[in-house]
């Protein structure tokens, strides 16, 4: 089976600043490394709406950057072992036993 490389929108970077207000005070190298590993997790990783609701790009960008930003923090790679993401329209709270 053959994919075809997806790619940031265009104006990814400025998406991310409309809920981020310090992004462009962040240096371009750290900006283009959040970027290296936005991709991945945006493109190689299964993405899922719980209960219908419409997941957006920009719902996309805002989780993976925000995600991203803890593997940077944490000196991590990438999310080798995340295969899928589940957004859920409002806050979700599981409550019992985890395996």
């Amino acid at each position: 089976m053959f994919h075809r490389k997806r790619d940031l929108p265009s104006d990814w970077e400025d998406r991310i600043a409309s809920f981020d207000k310090q992004w462009w005070d962040t240096d371009l190298q750290r900006r283009t490394k959040i970027r290296d590993l936005i991709e991945p997790l945006m493109f190689e990783t299964r993405w899922e709406q719980a209960r219908g609701f419409e997941l957006t790009v920009d719902m996309q960008l805002m989780v993976s950057s925000q995600a991203v930003r803890l593997l940077l923090g944490l000196g991590v790679g990438r999310f080798d072992n995340v295969h899928t993401v589940i957004m859920h329209e409002t806050t979700m709270i599981s409550s019992g036993q985890r395996r």
